[in-house]
C-alpha cells in the first residue's frame, strides 16, 4: 500500500520535471514577449502561455507537497508497522520524495528567474532602440535647420529689405528736389533781396535830407 503511494508521488514529480525540461527553451525565450499577446508564428511562448504554465506547475507542486505530507502522517499513525525496520524505511522514502520535490521546485524557481532577467534585458534593448531612434530624428531635424539653410533665408530677407529701403530713399530724394524747385532758397536769391533792401534805405535817407534843406 505505502509503496504504491510513494511510486505515485514519484511519478507525479517526474512528469512535472520532464514537462519543465521539455518546455524550458520556449519558456525562457525572449521571443514572443510582446505586450502579452500570443505570437503563434514566432518561437517562444506568449505571456499568456507562460502564465498558464506557471499556474500548472504551482498547482502540481502544491498537490505533490500535500501527498508527501499525507504519506508521512499515515506512516506515523499506523500502529501495525514495525518500528524497528518498516517505519524507518518508509520515513526515509518520504524524505527522499520531499528532497525530490525541493529539486523540482528549485528548477521551476531558476527557470522563472532566467525568464525575468531575459525579459528585463529585452525591455532595456527596446528602450535603448527607441532612444537611438529619437536621437537620430533629432539630429536629422537639426541638420535640416542648420545655419547654412538659415543663412540663405537671412540673405534673401536682407536683399528684400535693401530693395524696400532703396525705393523709399529714392522717393524721399525726389520729394526734396521738387520742394527745392517750387520754393528756391539758394544763396544768390538772398543776396538779391538784401541788395533791394539796401537801395530802398539809401533812397529814404536821400529824400529825408532834401526835405530838411527845403525847410531851411
Amino acid at each position: 500500500l505505502y509503496t504504491s503511494k510513494a511510486d505515485e508521488i514519484r511519478n507525479s514529480l517526474t512528469e512535472l520535471r520532464d514537462l519543465i525540461i521539455s518546455r524550458r527553451k520556449d519558456y525562457i525565450s525572449a521571443v514572443g514577449h510582446c505586450n502579452g499577446f500570443a505570437l503563434s508564428t514566432s518561437k517562444g511562448m506568449s505571456e499568456w502561455e507562460r502564465k498558464e504554465m506557471d499556474d500548472e506547475t504551482e498547482c502540481a507542486i502544491r498537490q505533490c507537497s500535500q501527498l508527501i505530507r499525507s504519506f508521512q502522517q499515515q506512516i506515523r499513525c499506523d500502529q501495525n508497522l514495525r518500528a524497528a525496520d518498516q517505519l524507518i524505511h518508509l520515513e526515509e522514502v518520504a524524505k527522499i520524495l520531499n528532497n525530490y520535490l525541493k529539486r523540482v521546485t528549485k528548477m521551476i524557481t531558476e527557470l522563472r528567474s532566467v525568464r525575468l532577467r531575459r525579459t528585463a534585458a529585452m525591455n532595456r534593448m527596446t528602450k535603448l532602440s527607441t532612444m537611438v531612434q529619437l536621437h537620430e530624428n533629432e539630429m536629422r531635424s537639426r541638420k535640416q535647420n542648420s545655419p547654412g539653410n538659415n543663412q540663405e533665408l537671412r540673405e534673401d530677407q536682407y536683399n528684400g529689405t535693401n530693395m524696400l529701403l532703396g525705393d523709399s530713399q529714392g522717393a524721399s530724394s525726389t520729394a526734396k528736389i521738387s520742394d527745392s524747385t517750387e520754393h528756391p532758397h539758394s544763396p544768390s536769391s538772398g543776396v538779391r533781396r538784401r541788395r533791394k533792401h539796401t537801395k530802398g534805405f539809401v533812397r529814404f535817407i536821400f529824400l529825408e535830407r532834401m526835405l530838411v534843406e527845403t525847410a531851411i
